[in-house]
């Protein structure tokens, strides 16, 4: 079901990624760059999404300060913030807006009822804010607490909307083929797996969904290569310090 949807798409399965170790754009067949600093953060959502698309693209990182301050004088990010995506001609900055670009670019948007798209937007935008409300900081905290809590929290939520779908026979979160909402939580879920192995025991809809959704073609490979980054580590950390001027 999944594998049809998608090929109705993008026509083809492939997922090609490039990645560029220094500050220089490179260039990838389907025109995107994605600049922010070398690990998850607040870039991996549209990772994981240019990942469902089967999308191909260039990585930026941003290591040093002049690496930043080289992305601000170049005029890329338009608020001072990473993570950047540049698509062609079109700069964007913020997460969601980035996310949002690259599902309508590829298809990533159900079956384009605008009620629909309405939910796939609300539930994807759910599924950041629970990586935000823990995960995302948890490599400069160390605050697993909140992770904890967050799982709580909204892991409970999510069966709750996945169980009906799996009921109908549908192993995603809106209609009946995977959106951009599915692969933000397939982030989530992963992470969440990587801070504890037993946290979706409970959550029978959820376990049925990630079997489904990790084993899309496109998704399996995204998840298989480099550009599904490793959890950070304290180099990532004193490379974003760095980046920003904290240190």
């Amino acid at each position: 079901m999944f594998g049809l949807a998608l090929s109705a798409v993008r026509g083809v399965y492939s997922l090609v990624t490039t990645r560029e170790d220094d500050c220089n754009l490179g260039s990838s067949e389907d025109g995107i760059t994605l600049i922010y600093f070398d690990g998850r953060g607040r870039a991996e959502a549209i990772r994981f999404v240019l990942g469902l698309a089967g999308a191909q693209f260039t990585e930026r990182f941003v290591r040093t300060r002049a690496d930043f301050l080289q992305v601000l004088e170049e005029g890329h990010a338009p608020f001072g913030q990473l993570p950047v995506l540049l698509d062609g001609p079109l700069t964007l900055s913020n997460s969601m807006a980035c996310a949002r670009h690259v599902a309508r670019r590829f298809g990533l948007y159900g079956s384009g009822d605008l009620r629909e798209m309405a939910r796939i937007d609300m539930l994807a935008d759910s599924a950041l804010d629970f990586y935000n409300a823990g995960m995302l900081a948890f490599p400069f905290s160390g605050d697993s607490g909140k992770v904890a809590d967050s799982c709580a929290k909204y892991w409970p939520k999510f069966e709750a909307v996945l169980g009906p779908q799996i009921a109908r026979g549908d192993v995603c979160l809106v209609g009946n083929s995977p959106s951009y909402a599915d692969a933000i939580l397939l982030m989530n879920a992963l992470c969440s797996l990587e801070h504890d192995a037993n946290s979706l025991d409970n959550y029978p809809a959820v376990q049925a969904w990630l079997g489904a959704t990790r084993a899309i073609p496109t998704m399996a490979a995204f998840v298989a290569s480099d550009q599904r980054h490793p959890p950070a580590d304290a180099k990532y950390v004193r490379e974003v310090q760095v980046s920003l001027g904290r240190v």
